[in-house]
C-alpha cells in the first residue's frame, strides 16, 4: 500500500511501472476515514487529511480515475514518464528512489513516411533513461512541510542531439487552520519533456517546456456538507523550440461544493486566466495575440457507487478572449470530462475515460491547445508481486489561433493512438523491474502526414 502511493506522481521505479502504480493506488482500500472530498483539480492535487490520519500528504483520493490526458501524455514523452509538473504523493520522512530503463525505438526521430534522415543521425536507436528522486516531509503541529527533488537524464547510442535532462524542485507546506480549513501552498521549478501527441509532424523531437510557479489552494467548511474552495497562481512558461508561446500566467479560482465523504461531490467552480505572451510583437500590418483572458465555468461529480464502481463528470464553458493591442476576439468551447472505475474481480481494474481540455501551446505558433482525449487502461494482478497492465489512447490536438474576425479560430489539428502492453515484477521489497512495449500511430489533418513508432523497454528501479 505504501509502495502504490508514493510511486503515483513524479519519478517511478521504472517508466513502464507508472501508468500500473497509478491503477494499484486507485483500486486500493481506504485508510482514511475523513478524506476531504476532491474538487475539480485535486485528483493530481493534494487530499487534505489531518497530519494523525495517514503518513501520507498529497494522496490523491482513492476512488479517482486516472486522467485520460494524463494517461495519453506518460505513454507518449521519451521517458515513459509523466511530466513534473505536479507534487507527488510522499510518506513523511525521507524518501530516496532510483531507476534505470533501456529503450529502443524503431522511430526515435519522429519522422515521417518516406523524410529524410540527417547526415550521421538514425531512425531507430536505443536509449537510457536515468531517474533520481527524493522527497522529505516534517509535520509542525498541524502544519506539513515538504521538499521534493526530482532528476532525469535520457541519453541516445546515435542521435546525440535528442539527448536531454529533466527535473523538478518543489517545496511547500500543507497548511490547515484550525478544523475548518486546510489547503496547500507550493513553489516548484521544472523542465519537462513535451509529449510527441502534442508536437506536429516535422517539429523537434527534443522539445522541453520550463515552467515556474507559486500556488495556493484552500478549502473551507461552510455548514452542514457545504464547503468553500478557493485558489491563486502566478507561473512562467516557456518552450525551447517555440519562444513565441513563452508566457506570464496568473490564475484565480474559486466555487463550492456539497460534499459527502467517500460517497459523492457536486460542486461548482469558476477560474480566472490571464495569459501575457513576453516574446509576442503585434503591429497592425502583422496582428498577434498578446494577451489572452480565459474564464471557465465548471460544474463537477463524484459519485461512489460502490466499493467496486466509482463515477466521475465534470462539463462547462471555457471563453478565451485574444487581444492583439488593436483588437479582439472572442470564443467559447465546451470542456469536461467523463470517467469510470470498475473492479469486476479483486484482481482486475478497469479505467474508462474521456476528457475535453485547454492548456498552453506545445508546437507551432498558437494562443492556446485544445486535447480531445479517450482512454482505456485495465490492470491484472496476476500475483502479490507481478502484474499486467495494458492501455490505450486516442486524442486529438487542435492548435488554435484567434484572429481578429468576429472571433474566428484558425486551427490545426493532429490525431494520435496509442496502446501499451506492460509486465512489472517486484524482485524485492525495495527493487522492481518491468518489460513494456508500445505501439503509436500520429497523422497531421493539415499536411496529411503520419508518423509510427513502436517502443520497447526493459527497467529496474530501487526506492527506499
Amino acid at each position: 500500500m505504501k509502495r502504490a502511493f508514493a510511486l503515483r506522481r513524479g519519478i517511478a521505479p521504472g517508466p513502464c511501472i507508472l501508468l500500473a502504480s497509478a491503477l494499484l493506488l486507485a483500486s486500493a482500500p481506504s485508510r482514511a476515514q475523513d478524506v476531504a472530498a476532491p474538487g475539480p483539480d485535486y485528483p493530481q492535487g493534494p487530499t487534505l487529511t489531518r497530519p494523525e490520519v495517514t503518513p501520507f500528504i498529497f494522496e490523491p483520493d482513492i476512488n479517482t480515475v486516472p486522467a485520460p490526458l494524463d494517461i495519453a501524455r506518460t505513454l507518449n514523452t521519451p521517458s515513459g514518464l509523466s511530466p513534473f509538473t505536479d507534487t507527488r504523493a510522499m510518506a513523511r520522512g525521507l524518501q530516496l528512489t532510483i531507476s534505470e530503463a533501456i529503450r529502443f525505438d524503431d522511430n526515435a526521430r519522429r519522422l515521417a513516411s518516406g523524410a529524410f534522415v540527417p547526415a550521421g543521425r538514425s531512425k531507430a536507436d536505443v536509449y537510457s533513461v536515468t531517474n533520481l528522486g527524493a522527497t522529505y516531509a516534517r509535520d509542525f503541529g498541524l502544519q506539513t512541510v515538504f521538499v521534493q527533488g526530482d532528476f532525469g537524464v535520457t541519453r541516445y547510442r546515435r542521435n546525440t542531439d535528442l539527448d536531454n535532462s529533466r527535473y523538478r524542485f518543489a517545496a511547500g507546506v500543507n497548511w490547515q487552520v484550525g478544523s475548518p480549513c486546510r489547503g496547500t501552498l507550493v513553489a516548484s521549478t521544472s523542465q519537462s519533456e513535451v509529449d510527441f501527441q502534442s508536437i506536429t509532424i516535422g517539429a523537434p523531437a527534443n522539445a522541453l517546456t520550463k515552467t515556474e510557479q507559486v500556488d495556493f489552494r484552500g478549502r473551507c467548511h461552510v455548514f452542514g456538507e457545504f464547503y468553500a474552495t478557493f485558489g491563486a497562481g502566478v507561473s512562467n512558461f516557456s518552450i525551447n523550440t517555440n519562444p513565441l508561446n513563452d508566457a506570464r500566467r496568473s490564475t484565480l479560482r474559486a466555487g463550492f461544493e456539497y460534499a459527502v465523504p467517500q460517497f459523492h461531490t457536486l460542486g461548482f467552480e469558476t477560474v480566472y486566466t490571464l495569459s501575457d505572451f513576453t516574446n509576442r510583437t503585434s503591429t497592425p500590418a502583422s496582428p498577434f495575440t498578446t494577451e489572452l483572458t480565459q474564464r471557465e465555468y465548471r460544474g463537477y461529480y463524484t459519485y461512489v457507487v460502490s466499493p467496486k464502481t466509482t463515477i466521475n463528470f465534470s462539463g462547462g464553458i471555457l471563453q478565451s478572449t485574444a487581444s492583439t493591442g488593436f483588437s479582439e476576439s472572442t470564443q467559447s468551447r465546451p470542456v469536461g470530462s467523463a470517467s469510470i472505475n470498475w473492479r469486476p474481480t479483486p484482481k482486475i481494474l478497469v479505467s474508462l475515460g474521456g476528457q475535453i481540455v485547454a492548456s498552453p501551446s506545445q508546437s507551432i505558433t498558437a494562443d492556446f491547445q485544445r486535447s480531445k482525449v479517450v482512454s482505456l487502461a485495465v490492470l491484472y494482478n496476476f500475483s502479490p508481486k507481478l502484474n499486467f497492465s495494458a492501455a490505450f489512447a486516442a486524442s486529438r490536438q487542435t492548435q488554435s489561433t484567434l484572429t481578429s474576425l468576429a472571433g474566428i479560430a484558425v486551427d490545426r489539428e493532429t490525431r494520435s493512438q496509442t496502446f501499451s502492453l506492460d509486465a512489472n515484477y517486484q524482485v524485492s521489497p525495495f527493487i522492481f523491474a518491468g518489460l513494456g512495449y508500445r505501439f503509436s500511430e500520429q497523422s497531421d489533418r493539415l499536411t496529411r502526414q503520419k508518423v509510427t513508432s513502436n517502443l520497447y523497454t526493459v527497467s529496474l528501479g530501487y526506492r527506499r
